[in-house]
């Protein structure tokens, strides 16, 4: 059983040695994303909770000029009544560094 799992494992990492980054891609215009200017209101902080999603890009101006990445996890201590913008919390939090990646760059480089 242990020598399948390891052909398993062998060929799962031959497979993502191929797949390059644009494979597993979400198109931008997909992506759910806020603009730093976003005031953290309790329509907004809801509007997060139910994407879904624990990492949110955070944009200025356009959505394709992503600044930082929000986590939800940050958000446990922000006050709707506050209205605080995403900006501020990100300086807080130190904006969570963003690793840009070629589209072409396979993933086995993306995830040593």
């Amino acid at each position: 059983m242990l020598g399948n799992e390891r052909l398993q494992d062998s060929a799962h990492t031959r497979a993502i040695a191929t797949l390059q980054a644009f494979d597993v891609m979400t198109a931008l215009d997909k992506v759910f994303m806020m603009d730093k200017s976003t005031k953290l209101n309790f329509t907004n902080l809801a509007e997060i909770y139910k994407s879904g999603f624990t990492r949110i890009p955070i944009y200025s101006g356009t959505r394709d000029n992503i600044v930082g990445i929000l986590y939800a996890k940050d958000l446990i201590l922000v006050d709707p009544e506050d209205e605080i913008e995403i900006s501020a919390l990100l300086t807080f939090h130190g904006g969570h560094t963003l690793r840009m990646v070629d589209c072409h760059t396979t993933l086995d480089k993306v995830w040593p």
